[in-house]
């Protein structure tokens, strides 16, 4: 089977049904990657089958399996019954995974201690573009100061891009969705190379502290399940006009997301930890005394597991009757005004770049830009 690499999501019954993901890597000629199998019901061990095998034997093979506790903890077969009084686990299971022709996977599986089950999984569309419209009422530059003015933004979060491409973490857009594998190996590799340039030691087992290595590590290039957004919508702006357009047509795009009313409903996912856990979106202050840049950007961060990350807001909006998420688009023909407007602001690169970076690039902007 070809192309099945990607994160899908859907649901398997039997007797243990719930919700189901499959994060799936394409390393040579093999798929990599976690089955996980989050159960219906309080109490109830969760699953994870760890997957290693060629394209050619993806319809049916077989996978190691190990309970989950809901913070993404995996235990081994002896120690079930201390954690999960009255279960029993499995160690391995056997799949079969057939592609559908409306483009769903079938699973079908049956483990070594004889349960069985099968359900349909989907497929992110992580790649396809936005499908929020832009708002309707903001059109222009002005428009988007009088919107500002007349929102409440004390209670929202704002993230500028020069296009209006899908909301993704640094980590999804390289292609690669399974989590575990990032955090076992590339993230422990990553800590230990910067163990004698960092003092901090990062405990990843601390939810603050694995919050701050990533929030470092991704302002100096590293790949991670963050994704940047800030306090301010001028700001926001900043980002998304900051440098020149080679074609002036087409917009900018300006997300605004109801952070207070994601964090306080109760029925929207949230979690610290980022493998092995549910499927979240969970909104993080990470003011780590490393990253001189929060405090001028206003920054706050985006902590999740999910690859299509519209998708999973969308999908609430709809469940919950309640709207998280706005697109906003202003013409990149602006760029001149927005700059020399923002610049009366105080917001420049060297104002939200400390150092000789922002310097240059505040300069470069006010005399090559305009």
């Amino acid at each position: 089977m070809d192309n099945l690499e990607g994160q899908w999501i859907g649901t398997l019954d039997g007797e243990i049904g719930g919700l189901a993901i499959l994060d799936l890597d394409l390393v040579g000629k093999q798929y990599w990657g976690t089955g996980m199998l989050f159960p219906n019901g309080a109490g109830i061990p969760g699953t994870l089958a760890v997957i290693r095998t060629s394209k050619e034997q993806f319809s049916q093979f077989e996978a190691r399996t190990l309970a989950l506790t809901t913070t993404g903890e995996p235990v081994l077969a002896q120690d079930v019954p201390r954690v999960f009084p009255g279960y029993q686990h499995g160690t391995s299971t056997t799949l079969q995974c057939q592609i559908q022709q409306d483009g769903r996977l079938r699973i079908n599986y049956h483990t070594d201690i004889g349960t069985i089950g099968s359900g349909h999984l989907i497929k992110s569309r992580s790649t396809i573009p936005s499908s929020y419209e832009p708002e309707t009422e903001v059109s222009d530059w002005g428009s988007f100061k009088e919107f500002v003015s007349t929102t409440d933004v004390s209670k929202h979060i704002y993230r500028g891009q020069p296009g209006a491409w899908k909301l993704r973490t640094s980590f999804h857009r390289t292609s690669r969705t399974d989590l575990s594998r990032y955090m076992d190996e590339d993230a422990r590799i990553l800590r230990r190379h910067l163990s004698p340039i960092v003092e901090n030691k990062f405990d990843f087992e601390n939810p603050d502290s694995l919050g701050e290595f990533f929030h470092l590590v991704q302002h100096h290039g590293f790949p991670t399940p963050l994704l940047d957004w800030t306090e301010s919508p001028y700001v926001a702006a900043y980002f998304a006009f900051r440098n020149p357009f080679s074609d002036e047509t087409g917009s900018v795009r300006i997300f605004e997301f109801a952070r207070e009313a994601w964090d306080d409903n109760p029925r929207t996912p949230k979690d610290n930890h980022v493998s092995r856990v549910k499927p979240h979106v969970t909104i993080l202050d990470l003011a780590g005394p490393l990253n001189h840049r929060t405090l001028p950007q206003q920054a706050v961060s985006m902590l999740t597991n999910i690859d299509d990350i519209e998708h999973f807001i969308s999908f609430h909006e709809l469940q919950q009757h309640q709207t998280y998420l706005k697109a906003i688009d202003i013409p990149k023909s602006e760029r001149s005004i927005v700059l020399r407007d923002l610049r009366t602001m105080g917001i420049t690169a060297s104002s939200l770049f400390p150092g000789l970076d922002g310097s240059c690039e505040a300069l470069r902007q006010l005399r090559f830009d305009d």
